[in-house]
């Protein structure tokens, strides 16, 4: 029984810290990360010890303005995607498509801003408790921006 027990504690630890986009785990260090980033996205378009930064690049069946991998100590915390919008209806228009993807492989729910935009939040934090990642809109830089954020984890 004590095995048991012992195996399902070292499956859920394990799960809770397997959480990532892909194959690449929030909490690797740098160096091992950065070059299975590459292998799924190419070569960045910028790349420094706290960050390394795509333009137009395709993820999950979607074309991305901007996808940015944020580190912190060394180690993978968190990944913002950016998708550039002609304007909040446009940007809106896309907060389902992305769920729809997301949700093959991981549980959504969907719920309202204060302001009354809706997002939606799925799978499983790797710090054990909260969301994986947020689907939401948002102006950034003057433009509408559908967004997906992973993060911030303090891993």
């Amino acid at each position: 029984m004590k095995k048991a027990l012992l195996g399902l504690c070292f499956m859920c630890a394990t799960m809770a810290n397997a959480q990532g986009i892909g194959k690449v785990r929030f909490g690797t260090a740098y160096d091992e990360a950065v070059p299975c980033i590459e292998a799924v996205l190419g070569t960045p378009v910028a790349a420094d010890a706290n960050a390394v930064t795509y333009k137009n690049v395709s993820f999950k069946g979607f074309k991305w303005s901007e996808i940015t991998f944020k580190f912190k100590e060394g180690r993978l915390t968190e990944a913002r995607c950016y998708m550039n919008q002609r304007n909040k209806k446009a940007a809106i228009s896309q907060l389902s498509d992305i769920a729809k993807v997301m949700e093959k492989e991981h549980v959504m729910t969907m719920d309202f801003e204060d302001d009354g935009n809706l997002f939606y939040a799925g799978g499983s934090s790797p710090m054990g408790y909260g969301h994986l990642f947020t689907i939401f809109i948002s102006p950034r830089n003057g433009i509408w921006t559908t967004q997906m954020r992973f993060g911030p984890f303090r891993i």
